[in-house]
């Protein structure tokens, strides 16, 4: 779903995906983030599912947002891309999917995956961010991308939602972009978590996390990687006023972060990172883990470089004026 709400907490409105098909537990559709564009239009999206095609073109199924129809895909369950635009009154300007009727290496429509991250550009292109699920191939023309199951993902598209380009990140075995942010120069911040190598790097032990600064292209400038003995993850970052970035992370039990040590806590530990626009760390804040875990969910910057997290803690765990202040 996708609501609007007043500044005094009034509910506006809200706008859900519906079908006009059979009754499917299969059929699916959630939207894991959204982004108010430069023209102040909201573009959301995420990942969606539904194989039960319509009666008037086979190409298009029976689940449709606003009015427009996703494309059908081939099985059932597996999650395929989606990203929308809607207006200040809810109405669905587009809605592009890319589905999957044919599996066929090479095939115009192959949109296997999930996007759980979106931003805009200066010329209000909107770049996206996810994983590209268990397929060899993301074709949505005229895009046609050779790919790793499970490989970090960025997808563009044009303000009218239309394929531009894209690009995987160079990781094995799994692993998704979680959050992005778009430097002033159009370079892209990235930051994820991966199993296998990432880069030419060793082998993870579980999951780790990692931050690139890549060209519009997918040229990696630098790479700073969150590693540890457990899983690790980056799970927020956005770009600061000095034309840096903030991160923020959670790990367990102990970890590292471009070689910096970071505190080591009886289970999930978080850290909120400021560096500049070249990835060096500038600044390195965490609470004080006592009993039980913190973990950071995302991280904002205000115009006077104030650093905004959110998430969650269980147990005895300190927030001072030396670390974070908890919101």
């Amino acid at each position: 779903f996708v609501a609007r709400y007043s500044p005094d907490g009034d509910l506006r409105w809200v706008r859900s995906a519906t079908s006009n098909g059979p009754a499917n537990s299969t059929t699916s559709c959630v939207s894991y983030s959204l982004k108010l564009d430069r023209q102040g239009d909201l573009v959301t999206a995420g990942g969606y599912s539904c194989a039960v095609a319509s009666d008037q073109d086979p190409a298009l199924s029976t689940l449709s947002y606003g009015g427009i129809p996703f494309r059908t895909t081939l099985y059932p369950g597996q999650a395929h891309v989606f990203a929308q635009k809607l207006d200040t009154l809810g109405n669905t300007i587009w809605l592009h999917s890319v589905g999957d009727i044919t599996y066929a290496p090479n095939d115009a429509s192959e949109g296997f995956g999930t996007l759980v991250a979106v931003d805009v550009d200066a010329q209000n292109n909107v770049w996206l961010g996810g994983d590209c699920d268990a397929n060899t191939n993301f074709n949505s023309r005229p895009v046609n991308l050779e790919t790793e199951p499970f490989q970090p993902l960025v997808y563009e598209l044009s303000p009218q939602g239309q394929p531009l380009s894209a690009f995987v990140l160079p990781s094995t075995t799994a692993g998704s972009v979680e959050d992005m942010a778009l430097a002033p120069n159009g370079d892209l911040f990235l930051g994820g978590y991966y199993n296998g190598t990432f880069n030419g790097s060793a082998a993870a032990q579980g999951a780790d996390g990692f931050v690139v600064r890549t060209s519009p292209d997918g040229s990696i400038l630098w790479t700073k990687l969150l590693q540890g003995p457990q899983n690790d993850y980056i799970s927020g970052i956005t770009t600061a006023p000095n034309a840096g970035v903030a991160i923020g992370c959670y790990y367990f039990y102990q970890a590292s972060f471009g070689g910096e040590q970071l505190a080591t806590g009886p289970g999930n530990n978080s850290a909120v990172f400021r560096a500049d626009g070249a990835g060096n760390i500038v600044d390195v804040v965490q609470p004080d883990v006592l009993t039980g875990y913190s973990l950071i969910a995302d991280v904002q910057t205000d115009i006077f470089e104030n650093i905004f997290v959110c998430g969650d803690v269980g147990g005895q765990v300190i927030f001072t004026n030396d670390t974070l202040t908890c919101l």
